[in-house]
């Protein structure tokens, strides 16, 4: 699913969330860059990806999930076992969403491409990163 630069805004993401991915179990790809997804547009799509098991790409670049949004994100990948990319590039990703992420990105065992570029992550969330 390529959704690259539609807005969804908050409750377009809650209906996408509620009424499509749940039956996209399927789904191999998820394109979601620049959709103008803030952390309370994040917050309601995100969780609607658990049901996509077999999701090997996720892409989230140019989107303001900020640290609320990647907190919420570190919950869902733990049900993404086939992961195999995740793209947070110009997320507003920082430090503290690092260690969270830090947390859950151990238990993708298939991940094979982890792009952060263009967020604040800093000494610290290398540190996090660095530990798990």
């Amino acid at each position: 699913l390529n959704a690259r630069g539609n807005e969804f805004g908050v409750e377009g993401s809650a209906a996408l969330a509620r009424l499509a991915l749940p039956y996209l179990t399927k789904l191999k790809e998820f394109v979601i860059a620049q959709c103008e997804l803030d952390a309370g547009s994040a917050c309601e799509l995100l969780p609607g990806l658990r049901a996509a098991s077999d999701l090997r790409r996720l892409i989230l670049t140019f989107n303001d999930i900020g640290p609320d949004g990647a907190r919420v994100l570190a919950d869902v990948v733990q049900s993404l076992s086939c992961l195999s990319e995740l793209n947070l590039s110009t997320c507003n990703v920082d430090a503290a969403a690092m260690q969270h992420l830090s947390a859950y990105l151990q238990h993708l065992g298939g991940l094979e491409k982890l792009i952060l570029t263009g967020n604040a992550i800093g000494s610290e969330g290398v540190s996090a990163f660095a530990k798990e």
